[in-house]
């Protein structure tokens, strides 16, 4: 399944860096008002009713009613933002005073100061990371504050490792406190990542009215890529996040090589570009990084096939080939083929194409939050995390 092809077009024409209310104009123009049906709703799925909100807005073949639910989701972000912004002064109080050294990842530090107004980055939940080592202190220290840990599987997060777990801050936003970048510990292995490094690394920017920590620009980018394609290559949004990224005026090629380099994500984070060259336009400073990275010629030649037949505009969250495709995406062009090869079979049986981001439910013993190793599985996860995390 796909998304229909005139839904699928408006999205990608409002998402153009340069002339998108234009071109959305001319694709809108090109449709019947029954062929935009489900618009609002594609937009939700893709992370951006703001952006096709300012593109449509005003142009009568639109239905009604979507124009309406555009609006509401565009406010909804903006209420979003508001009490994250509360939410970023309570953790600030917290965590500073636990001594606990943290960073926001994604979400906030991504909307203003990337995309340029905080309504064009929609974002559910709040990321932080911290050292492994401050991971208990800082979980003991948010409980104190009144937020819930909302995990209770810990034999399954210690035997799988996992590099975040989740609570539920007083306000109710619900935060992912990572320990580590990601959450996979195969992907630990094959991406090397110093944590200590991301932290002295890292800057300010501002997020409301108060500056906040987050990665450097180099790591961000770097990150945000790997995200994407780790995760689907799926959603619009992220392939703006990396797009965005790429066109702000201090980026610095040759770091985000170097950076992706010592995290062997060179193909990752090229695969990511081309991902976004297709759906958006070449980015600022995109050939300049290709150019610094190791070219791989037949993975990109196989991925452009796939990503052109499997179009990200059009991709609804169902099994699809570009999914197949992003998530292949390894460390060489070798065990991307072999990979992409295990993969397209499975697709081509009819089995999941990975992670859906369908949590199973509470009583399921493959969820984070099936009661299971209780309070002894709680601490011996988080000393595990303590040797690991540093």
């Amino acid at each position: 399944m796909a998304l229909p092809a005139g839904v699928a077009r408006v999205l990608r024409a409002s998402l153009l860096p340069t002339g998108a209310r234009d071109e959305a104009e001319r694709v809108v123009a090109a449709q019947r008002p029954e062929d935009l049906r489900g618009l609002g709703e594609a937009a939700r799925f893709h992370g951006i009713p703001a952006y096709v909100h300012a593109a449509t807005a005003g142009l009568p073949l639109v239905p009604e009613d979507e124009r309406d639910h555009l609006a509401g989701m565009r406010r909804q972000v903006v209420l979003r933002h508001l009490r994250t912004i509360n939410d970023l002064r309570h953790l600030e109080r917290v965590l500073t005073t636990a001594g606990v050294p943290w960073l926001v990842i994604k979400g906030p530090t991504l909307a203003e100061p990337v995309h340029g107004a905080v309504e064009l980055r929609y974002y559910g939940d709040l990321d932080l990371l911290v050292p492994g080592r401050h991971l208990a202190a800082a979980m003991a220290a948010l409980e104190e504050a009144g937020s819930e840990v909302l995990d209770r599987n810990w034999t399954l997060i210690g035997e799988q490792m996992k590099g975040e777990v989740h609570l539920r801050l007083p306000s109710g936003t619900h935060l992912d406190l990572h320990w580590h970048l990601f959450n996979d510990a195969e992907r630990r292995l094959l991406f090397p990542v110093d944590v200590d490094g991301l932290f002295s690394r890292a800057r300010e920017v501002r997020v409301g009215d108060a500056p906040v920590t987050t990665l450097s620009l180099a790591d961000t980018v770097v990150y945000v890529a790997m995200h994407m394609l780790h995760s689907g290559g799926h959603r619009l949004v992220w392939l703006k996040d990396v797009e965005r990224l790429l066109a702000q005026p201090e980026l610095d090629p040759e770091a985000v090589a170097s950076r992706a380099r010592a995290w062997d994500g060179e193909l990752v984070l090229t695969s990511a570009l081309r991902r976004v060259e297709l759906a958006l336009g070449a980015p600022e400073h995109a050939p300049a990084v290709h150019r610094a990275c190791r070219p791989a010629r037949a993975w990109s030649t196989v991925a452009s096939w796939a990503w052109r037949r499997s179009p990200a505009e059009a991709e609804d969250g169902e099994a699809s080939l570009g999914r197949v495709v992003s998530r292949s995406v390894q460390r060489s062009q070798a065990e991307s083929l072999r990979e992409l090869a295990r993969r397209g079979l499975q697709h081509l049986r009819g089995g999941p194409d990975g992670h859906d981001g369908h949590e199973p439910s509470a009583d399921d013993p493959r969820s984070d939050r099936f009661d299971a190793g209780g309070a002894p599985g709680r601490e011996a996860f988080l000393a595990r995390v303590a040797r690991q995390g540093g």
